[in-house]
């Protein structure tokens, strides 16, 4: 196991048993961090996505159907486990570790769900992440050392977060952009396999199109 530079992570456990990866939507990144920091602070860091997808499918629930679903839990459970290492090792987040958020955009666009929900998303899942975090720095952390921890905590999931809104927002665009040049195109195409056809008229008897 990695020298930890911030012991206090090693006494984190998660509230209900979970078994690492079984219990895990991202095993392998999951098995990872366990093996860095043990698993009890694995499963809370999974319990801690879990949570936060939770809030997010509560308050929007257009991010709670089918594979949008899906891609929220995988993305915050990413977001937890990246964070948690992060802290853990006094270290930045790189947007390289977090790969399965980019993956929600995407998603998202194609079911014509608008920005605005997944902006919110992101906010949602910081305010949860910094409850359930300062809580248990209020628990785990030396007195003497909390406020500096917690003050910590705070900037580095703004940082995250401030990275997340830039990526996911910018993938947004990029899958938007995509779909509508592909619905052009599909557009022109049906035009053109209209205009080779027959032309129509509406018939009243048979309610009914008819070819001319």
């Amino acid at each position: 196991m990695a020298q930890v530079i911030r012991p206090w992570f090693a006494e984190l456990a998660p509230a209900t048993p979970r078994e690492i990866p079984g219990d895990s939507v991202l095993p392998d990144r999951a098995r990872m961090l366990a093996e860095l920091l043990g698993p009890g602070p694995a499963g809370w860091a999974v319990e801690l996505g879990a949570t936060m997808t939770a809030t997010i499918t509560a308050a929007i629930p257009e991010l709670a159907v089918d594979a949008v679903a899906d891609e929220v839990a995988k993305g915050c459970e990413a977001v937890a486990l990246g964070a948690l290492s992060a802290l853990a090792f006094d270290e930045q987040v790189p947007f390289a570790a977090m790969p399965e958020v980019l993956a929600g955009p995407t998603e998202v666009v194609s079911r014509g769900i608008g920005i605005e929900h997944m902006l919110r998303s992101i906010h949602l899942a910081h305010s949860t992440a910094v409850d359930v975090l300062l809580d248990a720095a209020e628990r785990v952390v030396p007195e003497r050392q909390r406020f500096t921890e917690m003050r910590r905590i705070n900037e580095a999931l703004f940082s995250i977060v401030n990275l997340l809104t830039k990526n996911m927002a910018d993938e947004y665009a990029r899958a938007h952009e995509a779909w509508l040049t592909s619905s052009v195109r599909c557009a022109r195409r049906s035009s053109r396999i209209c205009c080779a056809e027959p032309p129509c008229r509406w018939t009243a008897r048979t309610e009914s199109w008819a070819t001319t």
